[in-house]
């Protein structure tokens, strides 16, 4: 045979498709997390009363049931959420805007008390996006969960039992129970006033915990950097 025939070089592989779990942005968890916060909007505009003396009209408490939709969910679902950075910039960003169209309905006019309960809320969300990079593993995101559960809802639960079991004919006094987690801290500061210490002393705290932990993390990936795949 001769020898001259032209050699056929190998065809390069076609590229390796991006990988799913690093795609800049995701939008079902975007869409997922404005379609929670669309369910207060929905209830006081329709005035759906959630319990059996609710104040009329319904819709003056839109900003509330907002502010505990936003805490509540975001706690339960945040380590899906915020899968990507541009991910969790966008569910931050979506917060503002969701909490000034409740405060439309519920004829709440721009305040500072309005001004401080979005940004309590915005670190709140932003402090569980941070922690969702810093956790791995499915067994430490669950633990963080439930973490994050019992702190945004187990102090409302705490407040609500010591209203109706403590002292049910005297006014609650939201500026001292203002520690008792998230949706307290935040309804303290509408109620109250937005220089509400103990609100601020537990989110201080919540976002001192979510520094060093990651000042720990950057350490600790610098002395153990992953191997090279």
């Amino acid at each position: 045979m001769p020898d001259d025939a032209p050699a056929i070089e190998p065809s390069a592989p076609p590229p390796a498709p991006r990988d799913a779990a690093r795609a800049p942005l995701h939008a079902l968890p975007l869409f997922a997390w404005l379609a929670l916060q669309l369910l207060p909007l929905l209830a006081g505009g329709f005035r759906i009363p959630l319990s059996a003396r609710f104040p009329a009209p319904a819709e003056q408490l839109a900003l509330h049931e907002m502010l505990v939709v936003q805490i509540a969910a975001s706690a339960l679902l945040f380590p899906a959420l915020f899968p990507t950075l541009a991910t969790g910039v966008l569910a931050v960003a979506a917060v503002p805007i969701m909490t000034r169209l409740a405060a439309i309905l519920a004829s709440h006019a721009p305040d500072r008390a309005l001004l401080a309960v979005t940004t309590y809320t915005c670190l709140w969300v932003a402090a569980l996006a941070a922690w969702t990079n810093l956790l791995h593993t499915p067994r430490a995101k669950l633990h963080a969960v439930a973490v994050a559960t019992l702190l945004a809802l187990g102090g409302a639960v705490l407040a609500y039992l010591g209203r109706e079991f403590g002292a049910p004919t005297e006014p609650f006094d939201w500026s001292a129970q203002g520690w008792l987690g998230p949706i307290v801290g935040a309804m303290s500061i509408l109620e109250s006033d937005a220089r509400t210490g103990t609100a601020w002393a537990f989110l201080g705290s919540f976002l001192t915990a979510t520094l060093i932990a990651t000042v720990f993390c950057l350490r600790r990936r610098r002395r153990n950097p992953p191997a090279p795949r």
